[in-house]
């Protein structure tokens, strides 16, 4: 089973074979891992499953400002 259907399946209320998960870390732990395993991409590192994205503060007052 992949990722992407791991993920289909827990969203359709069915067993799977184990959780999909994500970890995100703070900034200090993230700098530290980073150390520990180079400059790597750490949700592959850590095996995460769902991807994560924020807009930043600035992002959504400039996205304000055009409209």
């Amino acid at each position: 089973m992949t990722k992407k259907e791991r993920i289909y399946t827990v969203i359709n209320h069915q067993e799977t074979d184990f959780v999909p998960y994500h970890i995100a870390c703070l900034s200090a732990a993230e700098r530290k891992l980073k150390e520990y395993y180079g400059n790597v991409d750490l949700d592959e590192i850590i095996g995460n499953y769902i991807a994560m994205f924020e807009p930043s503060f600035y992002s959504l007052f400039q996205a304000e400002l055009i409209s």
